[in-house]
């Protein structure tokens, strides 16, 4: 978690297969185990789980406010320094295997 500390913008989005522009000012804050989402339409905020142990690791986020409060997304993530990049499956279905999205997968990167 100490990676992920910290605001982290958006700068590329794919949704099932489709590479989408990122909203301008989009933005994950992660301050312990909490997260808000800015700037991609509306407010969403939660909780973060992350096990490094993991190969890839992973990432359960809980939604408790915004559009998809009581929602779970389960997800893969990666740093590299001064980039997060994590997929995830926005319906709380299985969690993703690898870092990509196809149609009709219900995956985000």
């Amino acid at each position: 978690m100490k990676e992920l500390q910290g605001a982290w913008y958006v700068t590329s989005f794919e949704v099932e297969g489709n590479e989408m522009a990122p909203p301008g000012e989009a933005r994950v804050i992660v301050k312990k185990n909490r997260f808000e989402s800015l700037g991609m339409g509306a407010v969403y905020e939660g909780t973060v789980k992350v096990d490094a142990t993991k190969k890839p690791m992973t990432l359960d986020m809980t939604f408790t406010a915004g559009p998809e409060k009581g929602n779970v997304n389960y997800g893969i993530f990666e740093v590299n320094g001064d980039t997060w990049r994590f997929c995830l499956n926005p319906h709380g279905k299985a969690r993703p295997k690898k870092f990509a999205t196809k149609p009709g997968s219900g995956n985000a990167l």
